[in-house]
């Protein structure tokens, strides 16, 4: 199994997650899916939060592919924060 097998489509995804993490805290494609969602909104820090706790819960499962692509996502991420000027920066 790869990581594209836990995304939904994107035109339902962001419901889907927040639904699926309240019905079921370790549903993974849950967490993965609205933390990229959560990082095409903007909102990084949450987008990393999410990514971070599916690969604890991939660590569970022993999917280490998953956990590689995850975890250079969250860098990815990390950087573009990193790299973003001040004033571009969201505020609230």
């Amino acid at each position: 199994m790869v990581l594209s097998d836990y995304l939904f489509c994107p035109f339902f995804a962001f419901s889907l997650s927040r639904t699926d993490v309240k019905l079921d805290p370790q549903y993974i494609s849950a967490y993965i899916e609205r933390g990229y969602i959560r990082n095409d909104k903007g909102e990084k820090k949450e987008a990393i939060t999410d990514l971070q706790k599916a690969i604890s819960l991939l660590y569970k499962e022993y999917m280490l592919n998953e956990i590689r692509e995850l975890k250079a996502e969250i860098k990815n991420i990390r950087d573009e924060i990193k790299n973003t000027s001040w004033w571009q920066t969201r505020i609230f």
